[in-house]
């Protein structure tokens, strides 16, 4: 029988962020903590600022 479920967050972004820093702060939890998803939160309606963060972070 398998243990219990190990929780994980739900990372939501802050509504303005500088992607350079984020993407640091990011892979470093990532590094340390299981996150189940990031939801970008941002303060914009431009899809071409939303899909440069996604882009960004996606690499990470």
């Amino acid at each position: 029988m398998p243990g219990p479920e190990r929780a994980r967050l739900y990372l939501v972004t802050p509504p303005i962020l500088s992607l350079d820093v984020f993407g640091e702060v990011l892979a470093g939890l990532l590094d340390v903590v299981e996150i189940a998803c990031v939801r970008l939160a941002l303060a914009t309606t431009s899809e071409d600022e939303l899909t440069r963060a996604a882009d960004g972070l996606r690499a990470v």
